[in-house]
């Protein structure tokens, strides 16, 4: 069956691969985006007799306990996928796993797809995380520069203001005051009336 699997795969352009360990799984490679896949026999429940009684019987007609056990059906089964959501192809009664290959191989190329689109969609997503991002820093930059100039140019008017209340607080405190002088005055007559010893001209 590997050997059929290979084949196909070499004939669609495929990777065929075993996996790097030894149970007997493989994997398909498309576009460097490998799927898993793991092949067994698949068990069956059957009635099984007692080893022992058989040996202990004597005549044909004696009977034989048998109880219900696990064994090989010798059917093959290919499985994907995870733990919760397995698919499978397997041998049964009305087709051969050979007669499944092709669903196989359709499986490979869909999920090869979905996983491209998904890490196109991550990278898209990324892209557009990192804009933002940047968008955001420059923004956040711009922001600060404003506040710091804004800051800065109310310091400038704040000491501009504290050096002119400085200013005409010295000049007030030095300057000299005029000097007083008595303001003149005409003699007056005492009384509306000259002196006696004021005579006309």
């Amino acid at each position: 069956m590997l050997q059929a699997i290979a084949d196909e795969c070499g004939r669609r352009g495929y990777e065929f691969s075993l996996r790097p360990n030894n149970n007997p799984t493989f994997q398909i490679s498309v576009e460097g985006i490998a799927t898993g896949f793991s092949m067994f026999e698949e068990y069956e429940n059957r009635p099984v007799m007692n080893e022992d009684e058989l040996k202990e019987a004597k005549y044909d007609w004696q009977r034989v306990r048998s109880t219900v056990q696990k064994v090989r059906s010798g059917k093959l089964v290919i499985r994907t996928g995870s733990r919760h959501s397995p698919v499978s192809w397997a041998d049964r009664k009305r087709w051969s796993l050979a007669d499944r290959l092709p669903g196989l191989f359709a499986y490979v190329e869909q999920s090869t797809v979905e996983t491209i689109e998904q890490c196109t969609r991550k990278e898209r997503e990324h892209i557009e995380r990192r804009q933002a991002w940047e968008q955001a820093l420059e923004r956040a930059r711009q922001l600060h520069v404003t506040d710091l100039n804004r800051r800065r140019l109310d310091d400038q008017l704040a000491a501009s203001r504290r050096a002119g209340t400085s200013a005409a607080t010295q000049t007030g405190s030095t300057a000299w005051p005029m000097p007083w002088t008595m303001p003149s005055r005409r003699s007056r007559p005492i009384n509306g009336r000259r002196g006696r010893d004021q005579r006309p001209i």
